[in-house]
This record gives structure tokens, sequence and C-alpha cells, in this order.
């Protein structure tokens, strides 16, 4: 078989954007990441597109940023010269999140990260997905207030939410988020007790994550609260499709997304990185 791969510089053009937008209208839960980053964060992105002729045929995105290294491997005939190269660029990050969007390049993927970390954890996750049609919202707010998170009056409290989540963010890191993103926010006599966030936002798709209920006020339907009100907002302002990835063996979440209306359509494997000591072997 006979292909090429083109760097960021050569594949950043009308053709290939009007592809990704195809394929996020596809499947949003594999495909928004690679057009959100290349549109909105160029300078903390890699992007190389293996093409045979003029088919796109697989691509590798590689995504840096508040010191973690997120990688996508997307197709099934990537190099593994690129594999190879790609795992090596997440070495001193704090943490690296492997995505394998492909279960034949899985055993690939895993052995040659296997090469290069000292050690990784593997879950399978679910991509879920929600429209309108499917969309089932939940309003029963209670004495709970339900809001977008503000950056200048909730970051303390998105401080703190976050620290319970074991991942400390200052102030100003805390303001920069909740500016980039969209949060959504279930407050208890002034408390923030859970949130959602829609990390990816494009124009016919968002991908919902970070959603954290204090472990005190689980049971009590605040997440599914959080999550249909980050749902609702997006459909409210016209996208169609609304996806998220939850772990397979989180049975709870998965039946609270279910509940909303969210249905599966895939699972794969991702491998998690927390920490890496230096590379352990030559490539060959």
């Amino acid at each position: 078989m006979v292909f090429k791969v083109l760097g960021i510089d050569e594949v950043v053009d009308r053709r290939v954007v009007e592809w990704l937008l195809r394929q996020v209208l596809v499947d949003p839960a594999t495909h928004s990441y690679a057009l959100y980053d290349l549109i909105y964060q160029p300078k903390n992105t890699r992007f190389n597109v293996v093409v045979r002729g003029e088919d796109i045929i697989g691509y590798v995105l590689e995504w840096s940023g508040q010191g973690s290294y997120a990688i996508h491997f997307w197709g099934t005939n990537i190099p593994v010269e690129l594999i190879y190269d790609a795992l090596k660029h997440g070495l001193g990050s704090r943490s690296v999140y492997i995505h394998i969007h492909s279960s034949i390049l899985e055993p690939i993927i895993t052995e040659i990260a296997g090469r290069i970390y000292e050690g990784f954890d593997r879950e399978v996750f679910i991509d879920m997905v929600v429209d309108r049609k499917s969309f089932k919202p939940y309003n029963v707010t209670g004495n709970n207030v339900v809001k977008t998170l503000d950056p200048e009056k909730d970051a303390l409290e998105f401080m703190e939410i976050k620290e319970r989540q074991s991942r400390r963010v200052s102030y100003d890191e805390a303001k920069s988020i909740l500016e980039e993103n969209v949060y959504v926010g279930v407050f208890r006599e002034n408390k923030l007790v859970s949130m959602a966030g829609a990390i990816v936002r494009l124009h016919d798709a968002w991908i919902v994550a970070d959603v954290f209920t204090l472990p005190e006020h689980r049971g009590r339907g605040y997440a599914k609260l959080a999550t249909s009100k980050i749902t609702l907002l997006g459909l409210d302002a016209g996208v169609k499709k609304i996806a998220l990835h939850v772990n397979s063996e989180n049975t709870i979440a998965i039946r609270v997304y279910k509940r909303l209306g969210y249905y599966e359509t895939s699972r794969k494997t991702r491998l998690i990185v927390i920490k890496q000591i230096s590379l352990k072997a030559s490539h060959n």
C-alpha cells in the first residue's frame, strides 16, 4: 500500500477541514477534538494525516496544555514510526491520555506505549451521543440553584470542587477554564455541589465532560441535573449532536445518561499515564 503522511502545515486547508466537518456530523465523539484543536488551539496542537491518493485513511492528533498531553489515533493504517513519535512526545507531561479509536491498532499502540512509559492504566470507555429527538430533559431542581458558572463570581467555588476532584488549580487557572469552557453548576445552600462542562464547542457538536458531584451529595440527582442543563444549553444553541465519554464500569453514570436520552455509539480503549520516569527503550 502506498500512502504518505502530511504534517499540520500541509493539512490545515479547506479540503481537510471540510472532511472533518463531515466526520463530526457522523461521529462527534471521535472527530470533534481534531476540528476544535485545529481551529482554536493550533499552537498547542500537532496533527498528522495519513493519506492514500486523495483519501484520508488515518490521523494522529496531539494536544498539550495545563500539564497534560492528549493523543488520538484514528484509522487503521498509521505507520509505526508515527505512533512511536507521538507517544514519545508525551514524556515529561504530568499526565498523558492516549485515545485509541481503532481496535486494529490497539495492540500495536499498547505494545509501543509499554516500551516508552513506566506504566499506565487501561480503561474501556463508551462514547454516548444525544440529539434533539432523543433528549429527555430533567428539570427537578427542588431548593437548588442551577446556573452557568461565572469566571469572576464562581472561580473560588470551582477551585474548591476541583481540589475535591484531586486536581488543584490556582484562582487564575480556574478563571481561565471557566472563560474558555461552559460549565453548569448545581448549588445547594450557596455551595457548588455538582457540575458538568462543555469542553469542546463546535457549530454542530459539543463534548460534555468533567461531570462531578461531591461524594457527600451523591444519589440526589445532581449530576443528572447538571448534565441535563449543559445538554439543553447546547441543543438550544442549535448544536445537532452532543457527545460524552464514560468508563464502561461506571454503571451509575451510564444509567443517568441513558435516562437523559444519550445512546451508545461505540466502545474504545484509553490508556492513562499519570507519571513517567524516562524513555525505557529505543525504537528499532
